[in-house]
C-alpha cells in the first residue's frame, strides 16, 4: 500500500510495513509471510509480496527506509539484513555473550528472555525493479509481532 502526502509541490511516497495481524506475539522470523502493509496506508504501488516478503520498487528515486526489529530469546545473537535486489546493503546485529545453562531455570527462577532492538536507517537510490527484503541474519530467533515493537518502511525523498 502506498500513501502519497503532498509536502509543498513535492509528494513523497510511504509504505509502512507490520507483521500480520493475528500471528503469536512471538514467531521464528522468517520474510515469508510475516509482513503486512499497516492500516494507515493506502494505494497499493509498494505492495509487500507476502509469499517472499519482498517490495518491489516502481520508480526510480532516492529513498530513505527504515526498520526496527525487536528479538526476544536467549539465543546470545540477533540481527537482520536489508537486501535490495539479492545484495546485503545494511547490517544490523547484536550479540550478548551468556554463561550457558541447561535451563532457564538455572539462572534464575524468574528468567525469561532478553529484548534486543536492531534498528536500520538508511538513504540510498533505487531503481524500478529492485527488490527489499529484511533477510534473518541468524535463522530461528524469536521476534516480538507488535506492531510497535517490529515494522519496517519506505518513504520516496
Amino acid at each position: 500500500m502506498l500513501l502519497t502526502l503532498s509536502v509543498g509541490t513535492a509528494e513523497r511516497l510511504v509504505a509502512h510495513y507490520v507483521p500480520t495481524p493475528g500471528m503469536n506475539t512471538l514467531e521464528t522470523y522468517t520474510p515469508r509471510n510475516f509482513w503486512s502493509t499497516d492500516s494507515w496506508v493506502s494505494n497499493n504501488s509498494l505492495n509487500i509480496d507476502s509469499s517472499s516478503g519482498q517490495v518491489r520498487i516502481a520508480t526510480n528515486g532516492i529513498y530513505l527506509v527504515y526498520a526496527t526489529f525487536t528479538f526476544h530469546d536467549l539465543a546470545g545473537r540477533w540481527g537482520t539484513t536489508l537486501q535490495v535486489s539479492n545484495k546485503d546493503v545494511a547490517l544490523c546485529f547484536a550479540t550478548e555473550q551468556f554463561h550457558r545453562k541447561q535451563s532457564l531455570e538455572d539462572y534464575h527462577p524468574t528468567s525469561h528472555g532478553v529484548y534486543h532492538q536492531c534498528h536500520i536507517t538508511l538513504t540510498t537510490r533505487l531503481r524500478r525493479g529492485d527488490t527489499l527484503v529484511f533477510a534473518d541474519s541468524y535463522p530461528g530467533r524469536l521476534v516480538m509481532t507488535h506492531p510497535k515493537c517490529t515494522m519496517w518502511g519506505i518513504v520516496k525523498l
